[in-house]
């Protein structure tokens, strides 16, 4: 059943295929479902947050350990072959409190920047329909364009030469 979790809270899970390879932890119970989960086996060796973050560092060797061709895929047997540098575990958690600190702070302003970002959008289109839209009576398009269609190209012909199309 969907509605009962089927792994305990601090989960580290990476999924299996789409997304093939990404790395999440989940401090709360969850229903893991076409996913890798990865849990210490032993918390005085490997703290479990610590395996996390170590393995999100290695994101980039994960994504290239995904394998097909209309749908990529990561393995058990793939991961399990990826060399961890284990410290000491008082280290480990050293390591994870100075992490979290500085990956909150770097969250926290990559969530001001998209905030940012998105009210200087709106305050664009804000300014544009201000200056242009407002002020001018309108006409309609076609009385404007000498053509107002969709793109083609010679690419489409079977051995064409012209550019590609992107639709």
């Amino acid at each position: 059943f969907h509605n009962e979790s089927n792994r305990s809270a601090n989960a580290i899970t990476v999924s299996a295929s789409g997304a093939a390879g990404y790395v999440n932890y989940h401090p709360y119970p969850i229903y893991a479902s076409d996913c890798i989960t990865v849990e210490s086996l032993d918390v005085e060796r490997v703290d479990q947050r610590y395996l996390f973050l170590a393995l999100q560092a290695m994101q980039t060797d994960i994504y290239s350990l995904s394998r097909g061709t209309a749908l990529q895929h990561v393995y058990v047997k793939d991961l399990e072959s990826l060399q961890i540098p284990v410290p000491h575990v008082g280290e480990q958690k050293r390591i994870v409190e100075v992490l979290d600190d500085n990956l909150s702070r770097l969250d926290q302003a990559l969530s001001e920047i998209t905030r940012a970002q998105r009210n200087s959008i709106v305050l664009r289109v804000s300014y544009l329909e201000r200056v242009l839209l407002e002020k001018f009576p309108r006409v309609r398009l076609e009385d404007l364009t000498l053509e107002c269609g969709y793109g083609t190209s010679e690419k489409c012909v079977v051995g064409g030469q012209g550019v590609p199309v992107a639709r």
